[in-house]
């Protein structure tokens, strides 16, 4: 209270309801790589139950908080006073119900507008940008000219001539102050952003494919991956400077979702299958999805990674190891209760069927 600033209660919340406590876990387990961390107790296999965890994290309601504080308390032999948690519990509460309103979360992407010059347009200013640069590095070939006007019309069409205004506004200031890579990833496929020196590959000569980096009919924002000598330097350079000119600079979340493919790859290592059986299993999947994922988006040329929906609808492989799973669920259900010895040499057998049938 020195601050003069009430205490609220909060949950540290990892994971959205109580049962996927088990999938944290994992997800924990497969980012240590097979590399146990120090304080890990019980190595590295799952725990069998969330109380032998010791914890759990997801967002708690006012009566659950008050739950988990008194079952901690006296787990840890620890005493409180009981009236300063209420309190602080409700306080949670009014905030949220009476003080907060109700918001969706916005996902639509907002470039910074000082990167185009008043006056001009953004591809406008882009188009300026890209000439100059082509004069810059004395490029007159009639190829390199074709190039450039081909992506600069995608560019103008998919609506992302003010993103590579913000990417030069950026490099320009990294390459003023500190050593920067390259370009590596499929953005050095791009001419553009070569001669806006935003990458220092020049794509014709190394034969690199913009259609790698960017599309006509893709969807989502071009991914740019830039390398800097000292990021967090750089970023503190540009909120000081861009702050000057009246521009709110604010720090973002990034909601990343694992991809399938790597996804099963990294829960087979974790269990110790072997790579080619893993690899075999999600390359027949993917085969099989990405084509008829990629006709129902209308795409026809690119590369595009259907979603964990779009390979259950498109993958046949998949789908057939789902009916097979619910099968022998369903038998063990069943036979449990009268298979007695019996059941591990059914189990094995229709395992053994399944897998045959998916992987001959």
């Amino acid at each position: 209270m020195e601050m003069g600033v009430e205490v609220i209660s909060t949950a540290d919340s990892h994971y959205p309801r109580p049962e996927l406590w088990k999938e944290r876990e994992m997800y924990k387990r497969i980012g240590w790589g097979g590399k146990i961390p120090a304080w890990a107790e019980g190595g590295n296999g799952l725990p069998d139950s969330v109380d032998e965890v010791g914890y759990e994290l997801y967002p708690k309601n006012g009566d659950q908080m008050w739950e988990s504080y008194k079952s901690y308390s006296a787990k840890h032999r620890t005493e409180y006073d009981d009236t300063f948690v209420r309190d602080s519990i409700e306080r949670t509460h009014h905030i949220a119900f009476d003080r907060c309103e109700d918001f969706l979360p916005d996902s639509t992407v907002r470039l910074p507008e000082f990167v185009v010059p008043e006056g001009k347009t953004a591809i406008q200013a882009l188009t300026s940008d890209a000439l100059a640069g082509m004069k810059e590095k004395n490029i007159t070939d009639p190829e390199y000219v074709d190039r450039l006007k081909y992506e600069l019309n995608i560019i103008k069409e998919r609506g992302f001539a003010q993103y590579f205004l913000t990417m030069k506004a950026i490099s320009d200031k990294a390459q003023e102050e500190m050593l920067v890579g390259l370009g590596r990833g499929s953005a050095a496929g791009s001419l553009l952003s070569y001669v806006l020196d935003i990458t220092q590959i020049d794509p014709i000569k190394y034969a690199l494919q913009f259609e790698r980096f960017l599309t006509k009919g893709g969807k989502g924002y071009p991914d740019i991956d830039f390398d800097v000598e000292e990021p967090m330097e750089l970023k503190q350079q540009l909120a000081e400077e861009w702050a000057k000119i009246g521009v709110n600079v604010v720090p973002i979340s990034n909601f990343n979702t694992l991809q399938l493919r790597s996804l099963i790859k990294d829960i087979g290592k974790f269990y110790d299958i072997p790579f080619t059986e893993v690899n075999k299993v999600t390359g027949v999947m993917m085969a099989e999805a990405t084509p008829l994922a990629k006709k129902a988006h209308g795409q026809t040329a690119g590369v595009y990674t259907p979603t964990f929906d779009e390979v259950k609808e498109y993958s046949e492989t998949l789908q057939a190891f789902s009916r097979s799973t619910q099968r022998l669920l369903l038998t063990l259900i069943t036979c449990s209760a009268i298979c007695g010895v019996f059941l591990g040499t059914l189990v094995g057998l229709l395992l053994r069927r399944t897998l045959t049938g998916i992987c001959p």
